[in-house]
């Protein structure tokens, strides 16, 4: 008989979440349910994806080709502008605009964690970011504004 602990705080829920996709290579979510039930954790997958979303947890291909989860600020990064300069290097795709939108494509799984990155980024010209799975839209106050901050996005991919 199962024992599972059903008031485990959030907090914990997903320091341990953390703590598994550091330690072992996961590829889905269910991996991550059956996980924390070693820990005495009962947690349903819209839970883990919730939690997922919440630490900066994002899909990437590791050297075997396969999709695994990694958290993206892993390693502390003072200024916003160098991780946003590795994690463009490393998950996007292109750069484009429309009107006074900027359209980022992301490998999939990626997008909401460079959103973060780029709200970080405190640049007075963006009203606000959009994320999906695989693309981000930046609002941009006005088309000039707009331009500029494709051209410097641009630069560093």
């Amino acid at each position: 008989m199962e024992v599972f602990n059903l008031k485990v705080s959030k907090k914990r829920r997903q320091e341990l979440i953390k703590k598994i996709i550091h330690e072992k290579r996961i590829s889905n979510q269910f991996q991550i349910v059956e996980e924390l039930k070693k820990y005495g954790i009962k947690a349903v997958q819209p839970t883990i994806a919730r939690d997922l979303k919440e630490i900066g947890a994002v899909k990437i291909m590791d050297e075997s080709g396969n999709y695994v989860y990694r958290l993206l600020d892993e390693t502390p990064v003072i200024d916003p502008w160098k991780e946003l300069k590795r994690n463009f290097k490393s998950f996007v795709e292109s750069i484009d605009r429309a009107g006074n939108l900027i359209v980022i494509k992301t490998i999939p799984g990626t997008a909401s964690g460079i959103a973060r990155v780029i709200d970080r980024l405190d640049i007075d010209e963006i009203v606000g970011t959009l994320a999906g799975d695989d693309t981000i839209f930046v609002a941009v106050r006005d088309p000039e504004s707009c331009e500029k901050i494709v051209e410097k996005l641009s630069s560093i991919l």
